[in-house]
């Protein structure tokens, strides 16, 4: 990649990063130039990501159920006042009235309806969530501007977080030295693939692919198009200091960021920082994202084998990293549920967990509410409730009351115990259950 033809943007400085889907870092670029400063931008650098902050607010925000995706959210004005009534601070970049779909507040880039999100969610939500889910280690203060990507974070965590978009909803940790053998030939480290599943509600990871992908076809992003199947976001700080683009495909996450640097080692710091010419994440970074992401992508599916052999270490065997651990009723094999008298943890593959059912031997079997003879797939476990059903052309709606109303009840539990949550659970989640079988316990195992 040349940054010969932005010169006249003040565009000096640039990173890139590449991992496939399992956290395998195939290619990282933390700099220009290794003889004028060997600081890796990727894993040292901490920059402002703008705006390409923003869709782990949404998703924030659509986990715990404060908005949906039909939701209208609000473009009105954002003032922050202090106690004297002064303004203390107002974002720009919307604020004209109205309302805008959360489709459209994404792929557009939006500023104003994000901190009105942002500040219906709670920042200390979106912090948690940035922590737990998206596994930032970088401190993210708790201000209205966190928002629009205020906090300092490595390109190497962005990577991390927008691998929960790429895997529909689980976090995987990049990594970069696979193993590494002693003159003796023992193995001294060997490192595998570290999946954290299920962080994102798979409804909310789907919308939000949704959205991000809207951002490459239709919104900020089209300079990266080019690139089938490709998602993602772009970012643009203050002053055009820095300039991103954060996407993924269905075999790798990569990102791309660009600045103004100029570097005296006899300063403190080294790196100083200024304004590019109006560049923003759109222009630049999105058009060398797509550039660098091309041939990479044409690579992995060249070698497609040789990349699988990389994201599974063994020939078609199941990691064990990949191994979950479900709570199964001891008799009926099947998920099991409060009325199970015995339970047990068992180790299975992703697919054999999601296939499983809810106990039907202690408890009632599952609930069709449109039969059909021909055979069609059963419904989702927990269908979505934020998605309108439709009724197919060629089928007649279905009579009312055909079927038994099942009641259920909404419960926030503590994802590691599966119990009801408390304060000091870090990671909570908003789980519908059929009345009676939702959880009544607390969870003991997160205290002060």
């Amino acid at each position: 990649v040349s940054f010969s033809r932005y010169r006249w943007s003040r565009v000096c400085v640039g990173a890139l990063f590449f991992m496939v889907l399992k956290g395998v870092i195939v290619s990282m670029v933390g700099g220009c130039d290794f003889n004028r400063s060997q600081m890796n931008v990727i894993t040292q650098g901490r920059r402002q990501p703008g705006s390409a902050f923003k869709p782990f607010v949404y998703s924030t925000a659509l986990d715990l159920g404060v908005i949906t995706p039909r939701s209208a959210i609000s473009n009105a004005p954002f003032i922050l006042r202090d106690n004297r009534g002064r303004v203390v601070w107002q974002p720009k970049g919307g604020g004209r009235g109205g309302t805008v779909s959360v489709k459209s507040a994404i792929s557009r880039s939006i500023n104003v309806p994000a901190v009105h999100v942002g500040a219906d969610t709670g920042i200390e939500n979106v912090v948690r969530f940035g922590h737990d889910v998206f596994g930032f280690r970088s401190e993210l203060p708790a201000v209205p501007s966190l928002a629009l990507g205020s906090a300092d974070v490595a390109p190497i965590e962005m990577a991390q977080a927008y691998s929960v978009f790429a895997t529909r909803g689980n976090r995987v940790k990049p990594y970069g030295i696979r193993k590494i053998i002693g003159p003796d030939g023992n193995v001294r480290i060997e490192n595998k693939p570290r999946y954290f599943p299920d962080v994102l509600s798979k409804n909310t990871a789907e919308f939000m692919h949704e959205c991000l992908r809207a951002v490459v076809t239709s919104g900020t992003g089209t300079a990266a198009s080019g690139v089938a199947g490709a998602a993602g976001k772009t970012g643009t700080t203050n002053s055009y200091k820095d300039a991103w683009f954060c996407g993924y495909t269905d075999k790798l996450v990569s990102i791309a960021w660009v600045a103004n640097a100029t570097y005296d080692p006899d300063r403190n710091p080294a790196w100083v920082y200024g304004t590019m010419n109006s560049i923003m994440g759109g222009q630049v970074s999105a058009r060398m994202w797509a550039n660098a992401v091309k041939p990479v992508q044409a690579h992995l599916e060249k070698y497609n084998v040789r990349i699988q052999t990389m994201n599974s270490d063994v020939g078609g065997e199941t990691d064990a990293s990949e191994l979950l651990a479900v709570r199964v009723c001891a008799e009926s094999g099947e998920r099991a549920i409060r009325a199970c008298p015995e339970t047990e943890m068992r180790e299975m593959s992703k697919d054999d967990a999601r296939s499983l059912v809810r106990c039907t031997f202690h408890g009632e079997p599952p609930v069709r509410p449109d039969p059909d003879p021909e055979g069609e797939p059963e419904p989702p476990e927990e269908p979505p409730t934020d998605i309108t059903p439709t009724v197919a052309d060629n089928r007649p709606p279905r009579p009312a009351n055909t079927a038994p109303r099942v009641e259920t009840s909404r419960v926030e539990i503590c994802v590691d115990t599966g119990l009801k949550a408390t304060q000091y659970c870090r990671l909570k989640r908003n789980v519908t259950y059929r009345m009676g079988e939702e959880p009544t316990d607390y969870c003991q195992v997160h205290r002060p």
